[in-house]
């Protein structure tokens, strides 16, 4: 179904979420307007639809459960880290990775609380995001946004960085001309390229994760949403400091954030069905960036 079948005339009513560099605009073509569930206690639920008590279930039932939880974590994730990361001089992207294959998702936190004392007390108060990721092979390593808010630039050489890590290497770089932080973040956390791939092949894992195709960025390919099959269910996948604000989302006529838009076009459009119980409809997400003009993001919405 094409993206232009979803018509949104300006009396119509949509959410607004207005983020650093972008604003994402979400409408569902059919509003619903009765519960399809109805909480019992804290372990059960009616589920109108299918007329049966059903249990809150705390994990995926299925690998394809846990994916498609993990999706709408990461569409919360780009939403947080769009509306506290813009790419400025006084932000860094800092990767935090082990000199050994560590396979232990815990220690990570932990190390990394440790780390995050050290990196405080010797550069100053942070506000920081957090997100972990599995490779192919089996290792964890962590991918940290920090700001310093109140400075307008910060410089910390990686050799200071890795030393304040001490558990093998790290990379420390700005994000000097990315438009959206959260989007850039995601090519990291969601797909695989074809050399992580093949080293996991190479070091004893059988199998090619499964993936949604493929996709060519800076002329290296991808494995699309492979990386999603390997976290395990019901993790949480990032962490954030108290300072790190969530986005406001609002309601309002589309014509409304149209004209206040003015000419902007949307540089991310794409078409969702949903369906809940018996509830059927549409949902029609465009994402207009204020640095950038024109249709035709390469933007990966998780």
């Amino acid at each position: 179904m094409g993206d232009d079948e979803v018509r949104v005339a300006s009396w119509r009513w949509v959410t607004v979420t207005e983020l650093a560099n972008s604003v994402e605009v979400q409408f569902m073509e059919h509003e619903n307007r009765q519960a399809t569930i109805i909480p019992l206690d804290k372990s059960h639920y009616y589920d109108v639809g299918a007329m049966q008590v059903k249990e809150y279930q705390t994990h995926g039932e299925t690998r394809a459960d846990n994916v498609a939880s993990l999706r709408r974590t990461f569409r919360d994730l780009r939403r947080v880290i769009n509306a506290n990361f813009s790419g400025g001089d006084n932000e860094l992207f800092i990767t935090l990775t082990y000199g050994e294959n560590m396979r232990d998702v815990e220690r990570l936190y932990k190390d990394f609380e440790k780390f995050i004392k050290r990196f405080r007390y010797k550069y100053g108060a942070c506000e920081y995001i957090l997100c972990v990721e599995p490779q192919a092979r089996g290792a964890w390593h962590g991918h940290l946004l920090v700001k310093w808010v109140g400075r307008d630039y910060v410089y910390i050489p990686n050799e200071e960085v890795e030393k304040c890590w001490g558990h093998g290497f790290t990379t420390t770089r700005r994000l000097t001309g990315v438009d959206n932080v959260g989007a850039y973040l995601s090519v990291y956390l969601s797909d695989v390229s074809f050399d992580e791939a093949d080293e996991a092949i190479e070091g004893g894992v059988s199998y090619w994760p499964v993936h949604d195709g493929f996709i060519e960025r800076q002329g290296k390919r991808y494995l699309k949403g492979a990386r999603l099959r390997l976290y395990p269910s019901g993790m949480r996948i990032y962490r954030t400091s108290r300072g790190i604000k969530r986005p406001e989302r609002v309601r309002m006529r589309y014509g409304d954030i149209k004209k206040k838009l003015g000419g902007l076009t949307p540089s991310f459009r794409k078409v969702y069905e949903v369906e809940r119980g018996t509830f059927k409809s549409r949902m029609l997400i465009e994402e207009y960036n204020m640095k950038r003009q024109g249709v035709g993001s390469d933007g990966e919405v998780v």
